[in-house]
């Protein structure tokens, strides 16, 4: 692969001053080194395609404040452009090719200069501008509506990495003036969300986020250095993701807990629908990603998100454009729950689906949080789903043949063994699956589907994508999940851990960890909480006896050490509370 590519991606971007993450991890350590050929050059790499360089001091912030310009060869005269503000220090050329088809202006800034540390700072690697660095942005945005004859209704904001925060905190500083904004794998958890007050003053705006499955850059990392937890890695940024993306739920009213489901090869958009005068908050999975910007991210967000609002004369926003095209006819499952997602909608099933091993016969209810793959593995669910996921009406009769030696040697309690045939017709052609045995007959032809249906748990299962593949449908499974559509796709971590907490449980699922300080002797550690929301703080007060002082504050976090950050005189904060905690403090005598 070559070293300006991650993940088959193209390295965009690059700034090795950005590099403030010591972990060792092997998998962090491989997206951060290539970030290392970032150079001037690259900086000023697009001047000559278009864009306008500006640097000045502005009376305004007291900064010198770096910037760029570029206006859409589309242009129309007479017309506002809508404008749109980057916070990411490169230029994206697929900003540039939606500007010259849509009549665009684009203005992108350099930042990482006047940033500022959270309060503590410890705690979190993320981190937000200083306000006069947001005054800044304003003045130089405001300056481009006049220069260019821009809509002021129509001015969207998209930030990456320490854009990300950035373009939170503009929004938040000035919220009647954009009409979207859109957030890429960035500092934006729990944690830095709560630091910077945003609960309580972020406006309702349309928002969309990207987050990648593979971005391991997460904010308040609990953990130090250790080698072999890729996973935990994984499921910390997969948490944070969706704690972002609740807290714009909330401010935009949307009270779907179904989404309406997009996907497309390597991403999946869950779009949450918002109350009127809001907009929606759109969440994107980026499968195969690491911490950078897809190519076409401009496109995506211009498509579904900043063409589609303006800001209203009255306030708020208003919707240009409604369409919204979701999967039809997507089928989506998690083992163990007796429940399915069909055309946006949830539904119950007579029973639950179960996870089959090839190498070990016994029904597995799920899989929790972790990476291992389904190889060797089928996915069963009620043959219910037949009618009630891919609308076929089937029908199901006993077999005169006995051909169970698929089966043979594998039989207990739970798989039971008994002839039969599932018959259904689609686009013209007769369909008959042999339970027990892995063969369909499609008109009368024989074809193998390597699975066949099974008697399982007391009720007839048929092996999904096997049956999918059949009907020329593809079937993505994962973990404990599967999701069928009629286009190739491959789900992310996150989209399985939608499905199993939020799509498909009638209520969501919103974890609470326990919280427990150990004795100490020769002082007392006071502990914020004993159970703690997920991504909340931990606060610690420790007061050592008269003639002792604090030595050592050791924390583990689901049997992993933890980082305990001293913020005070008698403070401690472990961040971004994943798992449960357990607190013990040594305290020895004053030299």
């Amino acid at each position: 692969m070559s070293r300006n590519a991650i993940n088959g991606d193209p390295l965009t971007w690059g700034n090795s001053h950005h590099l403030t993450i010591d972990w060792v991890d092997r998998v962090v350590a491989d997206q951060l080194g290539a970030y290392k050929d970032y150079s001037e050059i690259n900086e000023h790499k697009n001047e000559k395609a278009g864009w306008e360089e500006h640097l000045e001091h502005l009376d305004e912030c007291g900064l010198d404040v770096r910037w760029w310009e570029y206006e859409g060869k589309g242009r129309k005269d007479g017309v506002l452009a809508p404008l749109v503000v980057c916070l990411y220090e490169y230029f994206n050329t697929s900003w540039m090719h939606v500007a010259d088809h849509e009549g665009l202006v684009v203005v992108t800034f350099e930042y990482h200069r006047n940033q500022r540390r959270p309060e503590g700072g410890l705690g979190a690697l993320g981190f937000g501008p200083r306000e006069d660095e947001i005054i800044g942005y304003h003045t130089v945005i405001q300056r481009c509506i006049e220069k260019y004859g821009c809509d002021p209704r129509r001015v969207y904001i998209n930030g990456l990495s320490y854009g990300d925060m950035s373009t939170m905190l503009t929004v938040q500083k000035y919220p009647d003036e954009f009409a979207g904004a859109a957030f890429v794998n960035g500092p934006s958890s729990w944690f830095n969300i709560d630091r910077y007050g945003c609960f309580e003053s972020m406006p309702a705006i349309p928002t969309m986020h990207f987050r990648s499955d593979d971005d391991f850059t997460c904010d308040g990392f609990p953990f130090p250095d250790h080698a072999g937890i890729e996973g935990w890695l994984r499921n910390i940024r997969s948490r944070q993701t969706v704690i972002n993306r609740d807290v714009w739920m909330g401010q935009n009213g949307c009270d779907c807990t179904t989404p309406q489901i997009r996907t497309d090869a390597y991403r999946a958009f869950l779009r949450y629908p918002g109350a009127e005068g809001k907009g929606d908050t759109i969440f994107v999975e980026l499968n195969r990603h690491s911490h950078i910007m897809p190519i076409d991210n401009a496109q995506l967000m211009w498509d579904n998100l900043f063409s589609r609002y303006r800001r209203a004369d009255g306030g708020g926003v208003e919707c240009l454009d409604g369409s919204w095209r979701a999967d039809e006819g997507a089928v989506a499952m998690v083992a163990g729950l007796p429940a399915a997602y069909v055309g946006n909608a949830r539904i119950g099933l007579p029973a639950a689906p179960v996870i089959l091993d090839a190498r070990d016969p016994q029904p597995k209810m799920s899989v929790t949080y972790c990476e291992t793959e389904c190889a060797g593995s089928t996915f069963y669910a009620p043959v219910e789903i037949l009618k009630d996921g891919f609308g076929l009406d089937w029908s199901y009769r006993k077999n005169d043949l006995s051909l169970s030696e698929f089966a043979e040697g594998s039989a207990d309690d739970e798989i039971t063994l008994e002839d039969g045939v599932i018959t259904f017709s689609c686009g013209g052609r007769t369909y008959e699956l042999l339970t027990n045995t892995a063969i369909a007959m499609i008109d009368g032809r024989v074809r193998d589907i390597e699975r066949p249906p099974l008697t399982i748990g007391g009720h007839l299962m048929v092996p999904v994508r096997h049956v999918a593949e059949l009907l020329g449908l593809f079937a993505s499974e994962r973990n404990d999940a599967i999701y069928v559509c009629d286009h190739p796709f491959e789900m992310g971590f996150t989209l399985t851990r939608l499905l199993r907490e939020e799509i498909l449980p009638d209520e969501r699922y919103v974890p609470v960890f326990s919280v427990k300080a150990n004795p100490a002797e020769n002082g007392t550690c006071e502990i914020s909480a004993d159970r703690l929301r997920e991504g909340r703080t931990l606060a610690l007060k420790i007061a050592p006896d008269s003639g002792y002082e604090v030595d050592k504050v050791a924390a583990r976090m689901n049997g992993f050490e933890a980082k305990a950050d001293k913020i005070g005189e008698d403070e401690w904060w472990v961040c971004n509370v994943l798992g449960d905690v357990e607190v013990e403090v040594t305290f020895k005598p004053v030299a």
